[in-house]
C-alpha cells in the first residue's frame, strides 16, 4: 500500500522549546504566532501557526506558494513519546481519501508524519485512533463478500504508515427461511481499551428494516477474541453506538442513540460485564432528538455529551452524567444553538483529574470551542475560535494544558489549539 514516512533529525528543530520556555502554560500573545520549529525538508506534513494564539494548522510543504489549504481533518489525538502527541485524521483529494498521522514533540514541532492510501478499496472511515507510537487505528466498513453486503472493518498502522493489519468481519443475517439477505455492518465506536484490548463496536441492518448492534473484542495483532450480539427490544428501532469505555471491573459502557421514529431519538446506555452478559440496558428520553456523540469514563459511571436538535437546523450541544448504575444524575445544556444548518455539538470528553473537558462546534459560520467543566457540569474556563469548524478530539497534557484538534473552517486545514491550565483560585 502506497504511503510516505519522512523523519526529521532533532538538529533539525533547534530553537523548538522556545515556545515552551516563553509560553509555560499561558496563553500569551506571542505564542502560536512564533514559528520556532522551521520546516525542515522531507516531512509528509508540517504544521505552522494558526488563526489565534497557541493553535496550529496542517500544511503540505511540498505544495506551490499560494495552493490551496489542505482538505481535511483531525479525527482522533493521543499521548506521544517524549511529553509530545500524536494526531491522526483524514485528508481529502481528487483521487481519493487519504490517511494520515503526525506525531509532535512538547513545542508543537513535528518530528515524524506519514500519508498512505486505505486499504481495501471501498473502504468508508468512521472512526479513528491515534497510537502512541505515531500510528492509528481505523474503522468503519468495507465491501464483503456478494452484493451490497458490507462488513465491518478495522485495521491497523504504524509509524511509518505501514498496515500491520486490516479485519473485515460480518454475518449473513436472514429475513426468512427461504431468502438470504446479506447485512450491512459498519463500526461506530472505537476505542483502545485499558486492558489493552481494542473494541469496535457498530450496527447491522437488513434493508434498513431490521436492526442489530454487536461488539468485537480484538487483540493487538488484530485477532478477534470475542464478538458480543447485543440484545435488542424492538429491531426494527435503529440503534447507533458512538463510544466504548471500560470500567475497573473490566465491564463495558457502551453508549449511543436510538432513533424509534423521525421525531425522537434518545440517548442510550448499556452496560455489558467481564463474562459478556448484559448488566442493564437504559434509554433516556428527552423531548426531541438527542444524539450522544462522545463519552467519557468516570470513577463510578460514564459522562455522555452530544447534540439535541432543536427545529430549523439549530441545536444544542448537550452533556449528561451516568452513575455506574445506568441512573441520570443531571443533563445540561452547554451551549445555545446558533441556527446554521450543523448547530451545536459537543464531540469529544475527557477526565481531567475530576474534572471534565469538552470540545465541539457550533456549525458552520460559529467555530469551534472547548470547555473545562466541574464534576457536575458547571463550566470552569473555555477557549473558541470563530470562522466554522470543529473539535473531534481532545488530549489532556501532564502539565494539566489541554490539546484539542479538529478542522478549521467547514472543510480544513486540519488545527490544532492549545488550553492552559485550570486558573487557581
Amino acid at each position: 500500500m502506497p504511503s510516505t514516512s519522512r523523519p526529521v533529525t532533532s538538529s533539525q528543530r533547534r530553537g523548538a522549546l522556545v515556545a515552551l520556555l516563553l509560553c509555560p502554560g499561558l496563553l500569551l500573545a506571542a505564542c502560536g504566532k512564533q514559528d520556532p520549529c522551521g520546516h525542515a525538508a522531507g516531512l509528509a506534513l508540517d504544521v505552522k501557526p494558526g488563526p489565534a494564539p497557541a493553535s496550529w494548522v496542517l500544511f503540505d510543504p511540498a505544495a506551490k506558494a499560494g495552493a490551496a489549504p489542505l482538505d481535511g481533518e483531525i479525527l482522533a489525538i493521543a499521548a506521544g513519546p517524549e511529553d509530545g502527541a500524536v494526531a491522526a485524521g483524514l485528508l481529502r483529494a481528487a483521487d481519493g481519501p487519504r490517511l494520515f498521522a503526525i506525531t509532535l514533540d512538547r513545542a508543537a514541532c513535528v518530528v515524524q508524519a506519514w500519508t498512505a492510501i486505505p486499504a481495501p478499496a471501498g473502504a468508508e472511515i468512521r472512526r479513528m485512533v491515534a497510537m502512541g507510537d505515531g500510528g492509528l487505528l481505523v474503522a468503519g466498513r468495507a465491501p464483503g463478500p456478494g452484493v451490497g453486503n458490507d462488513e465491518a472493518w478495522v485495521a491497523r498502522y504504524d509509524g511509518q504508515g505501514r498496515s500491520l493489519w486490516s479485519v473485515v468481519e460480518g454475518e449473513f443475517l436472514y429475513v426468512s427461511g427461504l431468502f438470504e439477505t446479506p447485512s450491512r455492518e459498519v463500526v461506530t465506536a472505537l476505542s483502545l481499551l485499558p486492558d489493552g484490548q481494542i473494541a469496535a463496536a457498530g450496527t447491522a441492518d437488513v434493508n434498513a428494516a431490521l436492526y442489530s448492534n454487536w461488539v468485537l473484542l480484538l487483540d493487538e495483532a488484530g485477532r478477534v477474541r470475542r464478538r458480543i450480539d447485543l440484545p435488542r427490544d424492538d429491531p426494527r428501532t435503529p440503534g447507533e453506538l458512538a463510544a466504548v469505555t471500560q470500567q475497573s471491573d473490566g465491564s463495558l459502557l457502551l453508549a449511543g442513540t436510538l432513533t424509534p421514529d423521525s421525531d425522537q431519538a434518545d440517548a442510550w446506555v448499556l452496560a455489558i460485564g467481564a463474562d459478556s452478559t448484559l448488566l442493564w440496558d437504559r434509554r433516556y428520553r428527552q423531548a426531541g432528538r438527542q444524539r450522544v456523540l462522545a463519552a467519557a469514563a468516570l470513577d463510578r459511571g460514564l459522562a455522555l455529551a452530544g447534540r439535541e436538535a432543536l427545529g430549523g437546523g439549530a441545536g444544542d450541544a448537550w452533556l449528561s452524567l451516568i452513575d455506574s448504575e445506568g441512573e441520570d444524575r443531571g443533563t445540561i445544556n452547554m451551549r445555545a444553538g446558533d441556527g446554521s444548518e450543523d448547530g451545536a455539538a459537543l464531540r469529544a470528553l475527557v477526565g481531567d483529574q475530576g474534572n471534565l473537558l469538552a470540545a465541539g462546534g457550533s456549525g458552520r459560520d460559529g467555530g469551534a470551542w472547548m470547555l473545562r467543566l466541574t464534576p457536575n457540569g458547571a463550566p470552569l474556563d473555555s477557549r473558541s475560535l470563530a470562522g466554522g469548524g470543529q473539535f473531534n478530539d481532545l488530549l489532556r497534557l501532564d502539565d494539566g494544558r489541554a490539546l484539542a484538534a479538529g478542522r478549521q473552517g467547514a472543510n480544513g486545514p486540519p488545527l490544532l489549539v492549545l488550553m492552559a491550565p485550570p486558573r487557581k483560585h
